[in-house]
């Protein structure tokens, strides 16, 4: 080795030393607010179960004086406060249980971080999770999920019975008084609901490729080199040639990579196989976003192609379809561009693709690399990223990529 390449060795180990470092001070700092948050959390749960005792141990004992008449809006008066103060503190947990997810998160990611470093004959001692999806905000059958049910339970039926009390004990004929005890009530729920909702962790954002990643050019290159150049080639010729080597020169090449982007050519494309059922699948956990280098004069051919052959895509627009704004050019430094853009306002957590450029651009923005065999053996992936390419994760099946991403989440 050089002594410049020595040098570069030098320098590139100090900085994993000092982000490895500052991620261990995360990872503390993170622990700490975890704790801190968690604790508020069970305060809030014992002084709410202490206060709704106490009241209903008043109440109790209010009804029970036989020389004490009281008046039956007192109680029901009484009953509203406790509803009310019961929903400031339920507002209080909703709101300390998505800061305590947003610890637990980085935590896992800091976890998965160095857990992707070790012997894989090694990662078994990481019992603690390592997904950055868990824990979620909202998830049946947790104990959250079972406490602030209960509460709302709670705040709901003293809210309606409270408000029942107040206005039959001041005249209102009792129909009426049930009728809006019950509207109350209801609205109560459905406003605890909306806000669970709303505080919900949003789903997890998937990127996907799209030429050879779920469907295949291969079709399409077929027709093109046939009718161009008159070349009779099959698909076996076009395995692991992407640059096809030893069929083209330069200049037909390049006339290759212009009429390629014809969005007339993309119905020739036939989807990979299984690819259509995987990412249907995934679209129930995850938010599929196609991020591909087809230049924007296709994205017409390219919604109507993903459509009709029955790809999940839940909006056209350029936030789940991210292309190219012109023809030519560069497509890793594009990929990562868009990739922090998309990374800043996102939970976005795997990339999929086919291609060095896109396994290399996953890997930079921090994303999970999933390679989907196709043009480019794994010896040639691995040659063209370097170190980078130990961090990616390598599939000649999309049943095997769903196994990579449904571990994540289970």
């Amino acid at each position: 080795m050089t002594e410049r390449g020595q040098l570069t060795e030098i320098g590139k180990t100090e900085v994993e030393d000092q982000t490895n470092k500052w991620l261990l001070l995360e990872f503390q700092e993170n622990f700490i607010q975890l704790r801190d948050r968690d604790e508020h959390i069970l305060g809030m749960t014992k002084f709410f179960a202490t206060l709704i005792l106490s009241v209903a141990t008043v109440i109790v004992s209010l009804l029970g004086l036989k020389n004490f008449v009281v008046s039956p809006r007192w109680i029901g008066l009484l009953m509203i406060t406790t509803a009310v103060v019961g929903e400031i503190l339920f507002l209080w947990m909703v709101t300390f249980r998505s800061y305590f997810v947003v610890s637990a998160q980085q935590l896992n990611a800091i976890r998965q971080h160095f857990v992707r470093r070790m012997p894989e004959e090694l990662r078994w001692v990481a019992v603690q999770p390592t997904s950055p999806l868990y824990p979620s905000v909202f998830r049946w059958g947790s104990s959250v999920t079972a406490i602030w049910t209960l509460i709302v339970f709670l705040v709901m039926s003293l809210l309606g019975a409270g408000w029942f009390a107040f206005f039959h004990g001041v005249g209102t004929p009792e129909p009426n008084a049930a009728a809006s005890s019950i509207s109350i009530a209801l609205a109560a729920l459905l406003s605890n609901a909306a806000l669970v909702v709303h505080r919900a962790q949003p789903r997890a954002v998937l990127v996907v490729d799209i030429d050879n990643t779920v469907v295949s050019d291969i079709p399409r290159k077929l027709v093109l080199l046939k009718e161009l150049f008159g070349k009779e080639v099959t698909a076996e010729n076009l395995a692991g040639n992407y640059d096809l080597t030893g069929i083209l020169g330069k200049e037909e090449h390049a006339q290759l990579a212009r009429a390629f982007q014809s969005p007339d050519l993309a119905a020739l494309d036939s989807p990979v196989e299984g690819s259509i059922a995987a990412l249907r699948r995934l679209a129930r956990r995850f938010t599929i976003v196609y991020l591909t280098s087809r230049p924007e004069p296709m994205r017409a051919a390219t919604v109507l192609q993903l459509r009709k052959l029955g790809f999940p895509l839940d909006k056209p627009s350029k936030s789940h379809l991210i292309m190219k704004e012109h023809e030519g050019g560069e497509s890793t430094s594009w990929k990562q561009r868009k990739l922090v853009t998309l990374t800043a306002r996102n939970n976005v957590v795997a990339g999929i693709g086919d291609a060095p450029s896109d396994c290399i651009a996953y890997t930079k923005a921090g994303l999970l690399a999933i390679c989907k065999q196709s043009y480019w053996t794994p010896e040639q992936i691995r040659s063209k990223m370097g170190d980078l390419a130990s961090n990616v994760q390598f599939a000649s099946t999309w049943e095997e990529i769903e196994k990579i991403l449904t571990s994540m989440v289970s």
